[in-house]
């Protein structure tokens, strides 16, 4: 049985990765782990704002992330946990795998040329070159 860690930012590709994930079933996957992965404030903007109300702000927009994708999970019947994070997406969530012991990382991507997804400088490159475990990419048709 797998545990699977998928990040989710809200927008279709990644509730398509989430609906690919889930339709293996409950029978091949023992967790699915749910990360949302927030930016970090600009240093010069964070020291005027409270740390209290950063942390409110990000958790706020990480629950609207993660909301939809949940509810997917849970409606198919898999075990689920939701995570939140702040910092720049791949490391954090190569550092999510390694913590949660994720056998794959499951991830939503628009259909682009591999050039394309360089130049772009996509998460899926990103997290190709830092993960430490395989990382299926869902192609999304526009």
């Amino acid at each position: 049985m797998k545990r699977l860690l998928i990040p989710v930012d809200g927008s279709p590709r990644s509730l398509d990765a989430v609906r690919a994930a889930v339709h293996e079933g409950s029978g091949a996957i023992e967790r699915i782990d749910l990360i949302n992965v927030q930016p970090l404030l600009n240093q010069h903007i964070a020291r005027w704002v409270p740390r209290a109300q950063r942390d409110a702000w990000r958790r706020e927009r990480s629950d609207k992330a993660l909301g939809f994708a949940l509810k997917i999970v849970l409606m198919a019947g898999i075990r689920c946990e939701t995570h939140a994070a702040a910092g720049a997406p791949a490391p954090v969530i190569a550092a999510a795998a390694r913590r949660l012991r994720s056998h794959e990382i499951v991830l939503g991507s628009r259909r682009r040329s591999l050039l394309a997804r360089l130049l772009s400088n996509s998460l899926s490159a990103r997290l190709l070159a830092v993960a430490p475990i395989p990382l299926r990419v869902i192609p999304v048709f526009p």
